[in-house]
């Protein structure tokens, strides 16, 4: 729980800081996240352990797909590479269930952003996107109890 409580707060920052940038997209980072969580998951199954380098790259190379590079501070980078060395080193986590878990959030979140951005724009984008992130990181939290 502690763990999905510190993902909330990083990811509401990074929203907080970043959202006054036209380049900025919640739903890119939501997604980047997941996808960082699916990547770090599948080396951790392959190899047993990952280290702070591999996690480095993978933030790295997701927030540059995903656009992102350029809009989220160095702070956050750090931030995120440091929350993905301690999500890593969780013992209580069964990532084979978290990585089906995610793949599955993985396909139901396309839509569900579509409609949430929707929404967000004809009436008050940061309310929305707080309950978006409250659901989102509720389901998530879900994981560790």
């Amino acid at each position: 729980m502690k763990l999905a409580q510190e993902e909330l707060e990083l990811v509401g920052d990074i929203t907080e800081d970043s959202q006054a940038s036209e380049d900025f997209d919640d739903a890119k980072l939501s997604q980047a996240i997941t996808e960082m969580k699916e990547e770090i998951i599948k080396v951790i199954e392959d190899q047993g352990q990952i280290s702070r380098e591999e996690i480095e790259k993978i933030v790295r190379e997701i927030l540059d797909k995903m656009d992102l590079t350029g809009v989220i501070n160095q702070v956050h980078i750090e931030n995120l590479i440091n929350f993905f060395i301690n999500f890593s080193k969780t013992s209580d986590l069964d990532f084979g269930k978290m990585k089906t878990q995610l793949e599955n959030l993985s396909k139901e979140l396309a839509p569900k952003l579509k409609e949430i951005l929707k929404d967000a724009e004809e009436s008050g984008l940061l309310e929305k996107i707080i309950a978006f992130f409250k659901d989102l990181f509720n389901r998530f939290s879900s994981f560790f109890d």
